[in-house]
């Protein structure tokens, strides 16, 4: 009997950035395949796929510091990161790594000291490689067996200066498991009767929440409710944001943060605009959610927003635009068209998640 490939997944924490959301499903749909032995490494013991994985998926976790133990070993010469992946691995070293975004470069000369194929999936443009590190682009392209790209911007961006393989697979998700219908729990968190404006992310600088609280100082709060459906990180961005929102004239701005991905969509679907206030995106898979919830769109973004919002599925605009934004708003509400209602196929991820399955057919 043919031994089944080892697959090491290294991810983030599974929350709902774009990114980790395409991957999941993805992983979701290989876990069916009896080829594959599955592993997911997250960066938290807490964190977990909210996705029905099969009980054969074993969930790991790794970070970069280092316990009382590591550091001793540490200070007499021992490479710990080797020490801690021989842990991680257990005896049974993956036949291939997968490291998910650029977060996860650091990892790749110590991976490299195993016999092993090394893939990097790049969501980020290049405001992502802001705090990277010189040394972990380096080993990005010297180290890697292949890149995967999650959208033609990806790949103009490494096309001419990698040699090695490039895999774009587009960041498609799917939605064969996300019904709208019916009553959840957390309905009730929506449930202003103005006017609804929705956005979705991480809270920080790149995904544009402080454009989102110029925004909201333009919009009347008689008239309007603005939901972001995202969490803070652990920056100073975030302590700003936070600080911010205890002002008066932000107090129709609603910071949500649901357990699944299948509650967010739920909430979403109960707005009336997506208002998208990002500053760079590679593909925007957010743009994807608030088409298939059916709401009009409005995008401040406009690198991976033109790859979605094409034949009149959505309306960029400029920051100089903000000036207007509420007459804007008003009137994308009340033309609403049924471009964006249905605008993701399920074939779109089929074709997607074949590219996904033959990275690892070949080895």
């Amino acid at each position: 009997m043919m031994r089944r490939k080892r697959i090491y997944f290294f991810v983030n924490d599974f929350g709902l950035t774009g990114s980790e959301t395409l991957l999941s499903q993805f992983i979701s749909d290989l876990s069916k395949d009896n080829r594959y032995k599955i592993f997911i490494v997250t960066t938290s013991k807490k964190s977990k796929s909210e996705l029905e994985l099969t009980n054969d998926i074993v969930f790991k976790s790794f970070n970069k510091d280092f316990s009382f133990v590591e550091r001793v070993l540490f200070k007499v010469g021992v490479n710990v990161f080797k020490y801690k992946l021989m842990k991680l691995f257990s005896g049974l070293p993956p036949d291939i790594a997968y490291l998910n975004t650029v977060n996860n470069a650091y990892l790749l000369p110590y991976i490299s000291q195993f016999n092993l194929v090394k893939i990097l999936h790049i969501h980020e443009l290049l405001m992502g490689l802001n705090s990277l590190d010189k040394k972990d682009f380096s080993n990005m392209i010297l180290l890697t067996d292949e890149l995967v790209t999650c959208s033609d911007l990806v790949t103009n961006l490494y096309g001419d200066i990698y040699t090695k393989k490039i895999n774009q697979i587009n960041s498609v998700p799917s939605f064969k498991n996300f019904d709208l219908n019916g009553l959840l729990e957390n309905d009730h968190l929506v449930g202003s009767q103005k006017y609804k404006i929705a956005c979705a992310g991480t809270i920080c600088y790149r995904k544009g929440f402080d454009r989102f609280l110029e925004i909201a100082e333009k919009l009347d709060a008689d008239k309007f409710t603005l939901y972001w459906f995202g969490k803070f990180d652990e920056s100073a961005y975030s302590e700003w944001v936070k600080l911010k929102l205890l002002l008066p004239k932000f107090q129709h701005v609603v910071i949500i943060s649901l357990p699944s991905q299948v509650a967010y969509l739920h909430a979403l679907s109960k707005c009336d605009l997506f208002l998208f206030t990002s500053r760079e995106e590679s593909m925007g898979m957010v743009l994807f959610d608030a088409m298939h919830a059916g709401l009009p769109i409005i995008s401040l973004e406009e690198n991976g927003s033109k790859l979605i919002l094409d034949n009149g599925k959505g309306k960029l605009i400029g920051t100089n635009d903000i000036v207007n934004i509420q007459n804007i708003v008003l009137d994308t509400i009340n033309t609403k068209s049924e471009k964006t209602k249905n605008s993701v196929s399920e074939n779109n991820y089929q074709v997607e998640f074949a590219k996904f399955v033959q990275l690892f057919e070949k080895y």
